[in-house]
């Protein structure tokens, strides 16, 4: 069996199908099974409830590139949420900017409410 030689052109096209398919969807699941982790939680405590944006802001932090640190920035919000919005949060998101500007710009999208409901 080790000598025989595969002739059927499907029968090899098959096998590097498998060949290459198979370490892809461990990689993608891999992947999903990663930003899942990474955002279900937020979907537990914010999406099923209002929230109600007292400040928004942003924070500097340290990147890195290559071959540099730099300063970066990214929006902050504090929120009131919950059923009552008697749970105080403060929303930080993964994205990060280059300019305090754009994470501002981004920190608009949402705006300050003046009165509690």
């Amino acid at each position: 069996m080790v000598g025989h030689n595969i002739k059927d052109p499907r029968a090899i096209a098959c096998i590097v199908f498998a060949a290459i398919g198979f370490p892809t969807i461990i990689v993608l699941l891999t992947m999903g099974g990663v930003f899942f982790a990474d955002e279900h939680p937020k979907v537990l405590n914010y999406a099923s409830s209002m929230c109600q944006v007292d400040s928004r802001s942003y924070k500097s932090y340290e990147c890195k590139s290559r071959a540099y640190r730099y300063t970066c920035y990214g929006p902050v919000w504090d929120v009131h949420h919950g059923e009552k919005r008697d749970v105080f949060a403060i929303v930080e998101i993964n994205k990060r900017y280059r300019s305090f500007s754009e994470a501002l710009d981004k920190a608009d999208e949402y705006q300050v409410s003046k009165y509690q409901n």
